[in-house]
């Protein structure tokens, strides 16, 4: 693999691949499940049209950096009969998972590109060591949904806590209920980030909405200063990377040899 080709997409640690062909052409889908990483960083992807034996043939048709720990699916579009197609998975930045792969005509979990929809009025209020959400939900939405899931993120977090699934709610007459609430007893001084998944009859994941909320007593300073203890051989090459805590994004990044006396600094701008 000549790596010059994804470096900018992707960091290799300790990849694995895996190959295959399809019989009919057209769309097709790649599960991803049961995520499970060590340092809940998630998996990195790419996906490869070519003869893995011959290098030049590569045509890159996919290099996703970090994909979240949410079970999710990647959309292959118009696929050939015939040919073979590599996939190259790793832990993103060093991290060791386990998963589930699924090659399918139909997609299960989210899409991996999700964006969040924001069809609900989505409501949240902290008072001392409660979070109460509240949201409402269009009725052609709910036309076809089936449940709702509800995870948190805390402070900045990448794995998304499941606090619980509710079933759509009709009344007496079978129509469908608009309003729902809950309350999460949580830590005081911490951050949240809730996100609503829709379940719907079709099995499709869609993510409704997402709402950050701060606890009482929650720290909000306007800059804030992250104190890293750095212990590595003089000499070592490091490189330090600020991510976007939703999007896996690279938002800056600093490589230098390590000695002692270094004090490295990444600037962002909030």
């Amino acid at each position: 693999m000549n790596k010059a080709v994804t470096n900018k997409c992707l960091q290799y640690h300790n990849d694995q691949w895996f190959s295959f062909f399809v019989d009919i052409p057209g769309k097709y889908y790649i599960n991803i499940s049961a995520q499970q990483c060590r340092d809940d960083q998630g998996i990195q992807f790419l996906l490869i049209e070519g003869n893995p034996c011959i290098t030049s043939s590569y045509n890159v048709l996919a290099c996703i950096p970090r994909i979240k720990l949410f079970d999710v699916y990647i959309e292959m579009d118009s696929l050939k009969s015939g040919t073979q197609y590599l996939v190259n998975i790793d832990g993103f930045l060093g991290d060791f998972c386990d998963f589930k792969l699924q090659l399918s005509k139909e997609p299960r979990g989210l899409a991996n590109k999700s964006p969040v929809l924001d069809v609900l009025h989505f409501e949240a209020e902290a008072v001392e060591n409660v979070n109460f959400l509240k949201w409402t939900v269009p009725v052609d939405v709910l036309d076809t949904l089936n449940t709702f899931e509800i995870y948190r993120n805390k402070d900045m977090s990448d794995k998304p806590e499941h606090i619980v699934t509710m079933k759509r709610i009709a009344n007496a007459r079978g129509q469908a209920q608009i309003e729902y609430a809950i309350q999460d007893t949580v830590k005081d001084g911490t951050n949240y980030t809730y996100e609503i998944v829709g379940r719907f009859h079709t099995s499709r994941l869609l993510l409704l909405g997402r709402k950050s909320i701060a606890s009482k007593g929650s720290p909000r300073e306007k800059n804030e200063t992250i104190n890293i203890e750095l212990d590595f051989r003089e000499g070592t090459e490091v490189q330090l990377l600020l991510l976007d805590a939703f999007s896996g994004k690279v938002l800056r990044q600093v490589s230098f040899p390590f000695n002692h006396s270094t004090k490295p600094r990444i600037l962002a701008k909030k």
